[in-house]
């Protein structure tokens, strides 16, 4: 083999392997940021259930 097949085809490794930690790179991402809103979502329903608790005890 040719020593510029093998820079060639080292190259095209290179680049494959960048492009797949890319992309799971930004998978990552999009779960972390689902994973945020979620979090956001749980607070503020745990807000609202504590104002509504509130206001039931102080009207008894």
């Amino acid at each position: 083999m040719k020593a510029i097949h093998k820079i060639a085809a080292s190259l095209a490794g290179a680049i494959l392997l960048i492009a797949l930690g890319t992309t799971v790179s930004f998978v990552s991402l999009k779960h972390v940021e689902e994973a945020v809103a979620d979090r956001k979502h749980t607070r503020e329903v745990l807000t609202k259930a504590d104002e509504i608790l509130s206001k039931l005890v102080t009207s008894q």
